[in-house]
């Protein structure tokens, strides 16, 4: 017993020595590079983590894997959140709010859940929100509120389970949330209000919200000033709470609810201005729970071009409502209860799920540029189609409506050796397809191709010397390795150089002179290098004699250097002309070969400096002086 006790301590004393005990927090950037000076193996915080203040620079924070207490980024003057990408727990809150100049928080991919509370609120700049892959509970609340210039929700691939609160607000011009389809459980409510969404999707593996505790808010769609469609919720059967949808001035349809039958408490639908059918609550069956019998618990008003309401034929008729209604200051046809057709209720008739026909489901080696087709359902109008790499990821599509057809192109390649997971939601004008199966085939792996010289190609010869290499780009390629050689197979020029994903190569040397150089490019990527590509080979061009003026000459008929003569190899001089030091002409050379022994009217010219004018053939000139010496 003692041994395990003294080796507890031991382990808390040598994890715990690496970082300082309790809360850590950062005001500014040099208490951040302190930390990294006193603590550079820190990888466990024992209580909360607070970053704020003048803090701007996250980087050196990569190492840190746990945190015991909450992670609090606030009011700081960071612009991007891109670190944390070890870590793997966090086991309070995660809080990132008030950072004024932050536009971008990426990463946590390692983090296995949320904490008992994620909340991300009142970043004025913030653009991007990705990440968070690998998450699958929130034990507290979602929320997401006040991030005004939020464009894009995207991750959260794996969260399955919401134990409290999800709350998407005031938003304006956000556009996208991911599919959220993986969400099983959502214990309170869900709210999206004062988005910029045009459509609410996902949620298609939801078949409870509520019930946790005892709320009054269920699903609340308010005040989205963009919202057209609520498409989303395909297998929701039950709130436990409210339904509100209100002040959505462009909503049209809320089709998504098509599997929705039980309300435990209010339904609200108020002050929508372009709703005109309340399709899609066709299976409502029950509103209310004993308890509500005085209490208004169907308010349907002030929807101005709301004309068709027959969808809640079944629950009006079938004594489903615990309580009262009030249906009024609509369009003629739903304005009050005695306005919709009760006495001959059409029973509900859903629309099925398809399946696939190209590639069919489990299906293997399928090629990268397949088209996804599926058998046609006869009551469909329209098809929504969703594309991912994991389960209900979307990451290739994301609910595109593709009209009434049975083919989608895809408009990129498939990535190759991946599972591909598809979701295809018939529709029609009055109801949606509910809890389709996801459905998944595998592409082929297609071996990294090896690429070709397209400079200096091969077989070729009198290449210069200070050529610069260039090759093919090659598909799937991640980057490139350039081997170079005087002799098959050798690389004592270049060995395995790493050009990253450049096409180009240059030397810093010159290549030898008339030799023969081999060359091997191989393309690489994640996971495989290319294999057997073929080394090419060309020739370099000898070394090519230019022009040689001598610098002087010795006439003193010693059989050396007795004659003045320019060595003219390319034949390019047309005439030279040679100048005493006054600029009198001593003689004019029409054939080069001769040279100029020194005479001048057969007498020896003195020791001096000579110049002299080279008029070349391509009508240039050369100038310069010699010496005549004894």
């Amino acid at each position: 017993m003692k041994t395990t006790l003294f080796f507890c301590l031991l382990f808390t004393t040598f994890l715990y020595g690496q970082c300082p005990d309790g809360d850590v927090t950062f005001n500014s950037q040099g208490d951040v590079e302190q930390f990294l000076s006193n603590y550079p193996d820190c990888n466990s915080i024992s209580g909360d983590f607070i970053i704020t203040g003048s803090v701007n620079n996250l980087a050196s924070l990569n190492n840190i894997r746990s945190i015991e207490g909450s992670l609090i980024i606030n009011n700081t003057q960071l612009v991007t959140i891109s670190n944390f990408n070890n870590l793997n727990a966090v086991l309070n809150n995660i809080e990132i709010s008030d950072n004024a100049r932050l536009t971008e928080i990426i990463g946590f991919n390692r983090l296995l859940d949320l904490g008992f509370m994620f909340s991300i609120e009142n970043n004025p700049r913030l653009v991007t929100l990705d990440g968070f892959n690998r998450a699958t509970d929130v034990f507290g609340n979602f929320i997401l509120n006040g991030n005004t210039a939020l464009v894009t929700i995207s991750g959260f691939t794996k969260l399955a389970a919401i134990h409290n609160a999800m709350a998407i607000n005031d938003s304006p011009v956000l556009k996208r949330i991911p599919s959220f389809n993986n969400i099983i459980l959502m214990n309170w409510f869900i709210q999206f209000y004062n988005t910029g969404l045009s459509e609410i999707t996902g949620f298609d593996n939801l078949t409870t919200i509520g019930g946790g505790v005892n709320e009054t808010l269920g699903l609340n769609i308010s005040n989205n000033q963009n919202l057209i469609t609520i498409s989303g919720f395909n297998c929701l059967e039950r709130i436990a709470f409210d339904l509100l949808i209100q002040d959505n001035p462009l909503l049209e349809s809320v089709i998504g609810l098509s599997n929705l039958e039980r309300v435990d408490q209010i339904v609200t639908i108020r002050n929508n201005d372009a709703l005109f059918s309340l399709n899609g609550l066709q299976n409502l069956t029950s509103i209310a729970t004993t308890g509500y019998e005085t209490t208004v618990v169907l308010d349907v008003l002030d929807n101005p071009q709301l004309s068709d309401c027959n969808a809640l034929c079944q629950v009006l008729s079938s004594n489903g409502i615990k309580g009262l209604t009030n249906i009024s200051n609509n369009l003629a046809g739903c304005d009050s209860e005695a306005e919709i057709e009760t006495s001959n209720c059409t029973a509900f008739q859903g629309i099925s799920c398809t399946s696939l026909t190209q590639p069919l489901s489990g299906e293997m080696n399928v090629e990268l540029d397949t088209n996804i087709s599926w058998n046609a359902i006869p009551a469909a109008t329209g098809y929504l189609i969703s594309i991912g790499t994991s389960p209900e990821g979307a990451q290739i599509a994301y609910n595109v409506d593709v009209g009434n057809v049975t083919t989608y192109n895809l408009p990129n390649a498939l990535p190759e050796d991946s599972t591909i997971f598809v979701k295809i939601k018939p529709y029609s004008n009055n109801v949606q397809a509910t809890c389709c199966i996801e459905e998944s085939f595998t592409t082929v792996n297609i071996p990294l191709g090896c690429t070709q010289l397209l400079q200096p190609r091969n077989n070729t010869t009198n290449v210069p010397v200070n050529t610069i290499f260039s090759w093919e780009s090659v598909f799937g390629a991640a980057g490139y390795k350039i081997s170079i050689g005087t002799t098959p197979g050798a690389t004592d020029i270049a060995n395995q150089i790493d050009v990253t994903d450049n096409t180009t190569y240059t030397l810093t040397e010159n290549l030898p002179e008339n030799t023969m150089i081999f060359v091997t490019v191989v393309p690489y990527n994640d996971t495989e290098n290319s294999m057997g590509c073929i080394e090419e080979s060309f020739t370099t061009a000898a070394k090519v004699e230019s022009l040689t003026v001598p610098k002087f000459f010795t006439p003193n008929n010693d059989g050396q250097n007795d004659t003045w003569f320019i060595n003219d190899p390319q034949n390019e001089i047309e005439i030279v002309s040679i100048y005493n030091r006054n600029g009198k002409l001593l003689k004019t050379l029409n054939q080069i070969q001769q040279g100029w022994n020194g005479l001048f009217n057969n007498e020896l010219m003195p020791v001096n400096d000579y110049w002299y004018i080279i008029k070349l053939k391509n009508g240039k000139q050369m100038s310069g002086h010699f010496t005549l010496k004894r």
